[in-house]
């Protein structure tokens, strides 16, 4: 591989890594993982404090996610339109409590508007 003036002769050079990806078999779902969310921090801050507050008033003794891991699953939900399986299987929750959450997050919101 020879360079000259800006133009390579010869293969063109691999940079990094080339990791061959396996294709799933048919029927396998894939897992997605969290992503960014396009809100501002403040917000999701916000929503997990009126969570915090809805727990403490009502006693509830365990959740499988913080509160703030709550109100991002349910931001991203509103935000993305992720589907329940997607999220649960991002944050490490079934399908059923992946939609309790969303749920109870847009109850909390209802009561605070």
């Amino acid at each position: 591989m020879q360079v000259s003036e800006g133009v390579w002769h010869g293969e063109a050079p691999v940079v990094g890594v080339v990791i061959p990806l396996i294709t799933p078999m048919p029927g396998a779902s894939l897992v997605p993982c969290p992503a960014m969310l396009d809100v501002p921090h403040e917000l999701i801050e916000h929503v997990a404090w009126l969570l915090h507050a809805r727990r403490t008033e009502i006693d509830f003794p365990w959740c499988r996610l913080g509160c703030f891991k709550q109100a991002l699953l349910a931001l991203a939900h509103l935000r993305k339109n992720e589907t329940f399986a997607q999220l649960g299987a991002g944050f490490g929750v079934s399908e059923a409590t992946a939609w309790r959450y969303v749920d109870e997050t847009l109850e909390v919101l209802a009561a605070w508007a």
